[in-house]
């Protein structure tokens, strides 16, 4: 096995949006089905394992044909140990991962451009609650559309 056919810088960032894209997802849904959970902590573990494993599905299908989609340095270590990536490399991935992690977790913070996403997809589908209330920023959403829940 070898690594992808592309540039390590392309991998890098790849690496690195797979992982901060990630990290806010996480955050985010778990903020979002907080929220709309009403109090119900099971609802809220629900929503939210499905928000993150779709995001995660979602990034590796995108972004593993470019960089594998490690998005942990575990991984990556895992990777190191078969062979298919260089000690150099895992050091490279291992940097970004940790620093788009650092950015990707604040990165829910960023959920006002949620807002401005809902208001396109309202006027596309002509009604806020016709498509689904998960996105990647969408952590204002919640605020947002509270009322129709």
């Amino acid at each position: 096995m070898t690594e992808p056919q592309f540039d390590l810088g392309r991998r890098l960032a790849a690496e690195g949006l797979g992982t901060a894209a990630l990290l806010a997802g996480v955050v985010g849904s778990g903020i979002m089905a907080e929220r709309l959970a009403g109090g119900n902590d099971a609802v809220a573990l629900l929503a939210n394992t499905a928000a993150t494993g779709t995001i995660l599905a979602v990034l590796i299908l995108v972004f593993g044909p470019i960089s594998g989609a490690h998005f942990n340095p575990a991984v990556t270590l895992s990777f190191v140990l078969r062979r298919p990536i260089s000690g150099r490399h895992a050091l490279a991935y291992g940097a970004v991962q940790l620093a788009a992690a650092l950015g990707g977790g604040d990165g829910h913070r960023l959920g006002r451009l949620g807002v401005a996403v809902g208001r396109l997809r309202d006027v596309v589908l002509g009604a806020p609650l016709l498509a689904p209330r998960a996105g990647l920023v969408g952590c204002s959403f919640p605020r947002r559309i509270e009322g129709h829940s």
